[in-house]
């Protein structure tokens, strides 16, 4: 494109375990969220009708009143997005995080966010592509380490319905390989696994 602002961009979180990569993308998420917000209403203003003729067609009030809910308009598909990415993470790392030795909530995978735009720079969607997990971590976890979340999830919070259609009558984490074999059922950080 002839204009740099226009074109693709790419962004890249990277860091050890525990170091904050998903607290840094939500921070990055919400600035561009507001980034768009601010462009969307940059926009609004710039097509005002201008004084004179336009304006006299159009009561002051009702122009007003038109600018506040298209601003409010936009700023809420951004920050409707946005929310629905942050509210899919706790999904996302009940399938793909663990309790590891650094870490209680250890992301044993890779995540790609790509957040779209309109061309004057308004949030439109999202999308995310999970890769490279950890598959080494369904068989074996090394002393003081936990299999994926989800695992626990299920066992220590599925009602009686759920157990007999997943036919876990009243087996506990300590009755799986898949769970005990580490010897760490817990979580240091207090996050319950039946919420």
């Amino acid at each position: 494109p002839s204009n740099p602002a226009m074109a693709d961009q790419a962004m890249l979180v990277s860091g050890e375990s525990g170091a904050g990569k998903t607290v840094t993308t939500k921070h990055i998420m919400k600035y561009l969220a507001s980034l768009s917000e601010r462009k969307a209403e940059h926009d609004k203003r710039r097509r005002a009708p201008s004084p004179g003729r336009d304006e006299e067609k159009i009561p002051r009030r009702s122009q007003q009143v038109s600018r506040r809910m298209s601003r409010a308009q936009s700023w809420k598909t951004g920050a409707q997005i946005e929310e629905k990415i942050l509210k899919s993470n706790p999904i996302l790392e009940s399938f793909g995080n663990a309790r590891t030795i650094r870490n209680d909530n250890s992301s044993r995978f890779g995540k790609f966010i790509e957040l779209q735009f309109r061309q004057n720079g308004s949030l439109i969607g999202a999308v995310i592509d999970t890769y490279l997990l950890e598959k080494i971590r369904l068989v074996h976890q090394s002393p003081g380490e936990r299999n994926f979340h989800i695992f626990y999830e299920m066992l220590s919070a599925a009602n009686e319905d759920e157990r007999e259609d997943y036919f876990l009558q009243d087996f506990t984490v300590e009755d799986f390989k898949l769970t005990n074999q580490s010897g760490t059922t817990d979580r240091r950080d207090g996050v319950q696994d039946t919420v």
